[in-house]
């Protein structure tokens, strides 16, 4: 089977971490590189974050690229009160010798795209200003990527706002030029994710896993779950590698084709995911929308393979 070539783009964040290790262990997938951006903490941290957990992890060969310090427009809004000052409370992770790579991110994304013409998949999990950079520096890419798989958004309720979930609200500017690119495109948004929650059964069995990366994990993940319990009363979900887990597995998620357009005004709306099935007002579906998750599925992938 081919390896499907992947380009992740991240703000670690303990949610961003899992993904990192779903992404390199997976046999479907080659991991080119991870690119990082401001998001749950400044960029700096995010890259420093990544480096920690490749060399946690062992993934060596995976080259970091750091991105985006701010949104396109905006001040940068963090998530430091969920994921904690170092955007990975909870664990001390081991100092690594692994360093970031000298490319800005955005140079690194567009080179690549010209290398696997019409191949390369973008998973993004973070904000969105990246990949938007990348479109307005070389617009030829959006005829050149095959696909951006991201988690972002919602149909529902959002996270930061009533309206709006983090990672689109952080920069509406940049999920609105990424939207319209014409990039095949999947959104999986809190909808789903909110589905695949952190509970203690499941932290156990991650520890019982016995390697150092999965009791690592197991307390990072006990930290960020007595973190939103703190904040809101609920449990942690698993949002980011719900995208990676679909590009391994495209059955594990149901789509429906939609049009989804990025409020960037709105008093109260900034930074929503305005969802229409089939046309809206004469414009045409841009995006497949994730309304379906096998979440037990999902688990079962992501405690297999973070040994």
């Amino acid at each position: 089977m081919k390896k499907i070539p992947v380009i992740l783009d991240c703000d670690p964040g303990h949610d961003d971490a899992v993904a990192i290790v779903l992404a390199a262990r997976s046999p479907e997938i080659e991991l080119v590189g991870i690119t990082c951006v401001a998001g749950n903490v400044e960029v700096e941290q995010t890259a420093a974050n990544a480096l920690k957990v490749c060399g946690l992890a062992g993934l060596r060969t995976v080259p970091v690229f750091k991105g985006m310090a701010q949104p396109l427009l905006n001040e940068l809004l963090t998530a430091e009160h969920i994921h904690g000052k170092s955007g990975l409370d909870g664990a001390e992770l081991p100092p690594t010798d692994l360093t970031v790579q000298p490319t800005h991110a955005v140079d690194f994304l567009i080179e690549k795209i010209f290398t696997f013409p019409h191949e390369m998949t973008i998973i993004a999990i973070g904000p969105l200003t990246n990949i938007a950079m990348a479109i307005l520096r070389e617009p030829r890419i959006t005829e050149l990527t095959k696909q951006i798989v991201l988690m972002g958004g919602a149909m529902g309720m959002g996270n930061v706002t009533p309206s709006a979930e983090f990672n689109i609200y952080v920069d509406p500017e940049a999920a609105r030029i990424v939207f319209n690119s014409g990039i095949p495109l999947t959104m999986i948004g809190l909808d789903v994710t909110h589905q695949v929650l952190v509970s203690r059964d499941i932290i156990e069995q991650i520890r019982q896993n016995g390697t150092s990366l999965a009791h690592t994990f197991a307390s990072l993940l006990a930290w960020y779950n007595a973190s939103l319990n703190a904040l809101s009363g609920e449990l942690a979900a698993m949002h980011d590698p719900c995208a990676v887990a679909m590009v391994c597995d495209p059955s594990l998620i149901a789509t429906e084709l939609m049009r989804v357009d990025i409020e960037t005004r709105g008093e109260f709306t900034r930074g929503r995911t305005v969802c229409a099935r089939g046309f809206s007002a004469g414009r045409m579906p841009n995006a497949r929308v994730a309304v379906g998750i096998n979440a037990p599925r999902v688990w079962k992938m992501l405690i297999e393979r973070l040994r």
